[in-house]
């Protein structure tokens, strides 16, 4: 019931209203100290003005609601601008917010006409995850923005994955050296059998596999194990996912002709 604006009317001397003019500290205020819930009529009050100066306020007085203040908690919504502003081949996963959310402070009513809690984040041109900090809004079912609420914490800070161009690929084994002569390699096999590189459009496009490196004079003779590889990153190539392989060898004699 707080009007935004009012109207001052002064009068005195000449020299005093000059002052008045000058006076860049004026207020009027509403004191609400001590009133409780319900609706009141409070006188406006004023500061920064000579007492000598004859001051009438217009209104004088306004009719003010108080409710109670309640609280309640929303999800922290992210979204993008300029999606399709991003480079060809690139793409945006969903946002990680820190912290996910957000406590709105107001009337019952008001709380009622709150939609969502959200920020924005501009992807014009960006070609790789970063993180920002960013303020969050409150708005209403209509996607209006609501003032006249508290909100907290009103920024946040929000991890963004960009995800450059990519594609799955095989993997190929490349055996060093040789087992013993009375041993052999009966089964072989990879988990996953399949990578996802990335990279620039060009290096994604001349990757036909990748490959994953094994001495076999180094395997320790039993009938089966279980070995971690490193798979290297072919030339262009920034990410591999996974970066290792396990490989699973089942190692048997070597059959002999008689």
């Amino acid at each position: 019931g707080i009007p935004e604006t009012v109207e001052i009317t002064l009068s005195g001397s000449t020299t005093q209203l000059f002052m008045a003019k000058m006076e860049k500290n004026v207020e009027v205020y509403a004191d609400l100290k001590d009133l409780g819930v319900g609706t009141h009529r409070v006188r406006l009050h004023h500061r920064g003005l000579s007492d000598g100066l004859g001051i009438a306020i217009n209104p004088a007085n306004v009719m003010v609601t108080i409710e109670e203040k309640k609280s309640s908690d929303f999800p922290i919504n992210i979204e993008y601008l300029n999606e399709d502003k991003l480079p060809d081949g690139y793409s945006v996963n969903e946002a990680i917010v820190t912290p996910t959310m957000a406590s709105v402070y107001g009337s019952e009513e008001q709380l009622k006409n709150v939609g969502s809690v959200k920020g924005y984040v501009d992807l014009k041109n960006v070609k790789e995850t970063f993180t920002k900090s960013i303020p969050i809004k409150i708005y209403d079912h209509n996607d209006n923005e609501i003032e006249g609420l508290s909100l907290n914490p009103t920024v946040i800070d929000v991890e963004v994955p960009i995800t450059g161009p990519n594609k799955s690929v095989p993997i190929k084994i490349n055996k060093v050296d040789s087992l013993p002569k009375e041993s052999s390699i009966k089964s072989m096999t990879l988990n996953p059998d399949t990578v996802t590189v990335y990279g620039s459009v060009e290096a994604v496009e001349s990757v036909d596999f990748v490959e994953a490196t094994i001495n076999l004079a180094k395997l320790p003779i039993k009938d089966k194990q279980t070995l971690t590889v490193d798979i290297p990153l072919p030339k262009g190539i920034k990410m591999a996912e996974p970066e290792q392989v396990e490989i699973t060898i089942e190692i048997g004699k070597r059959e002999t002709k008689t």
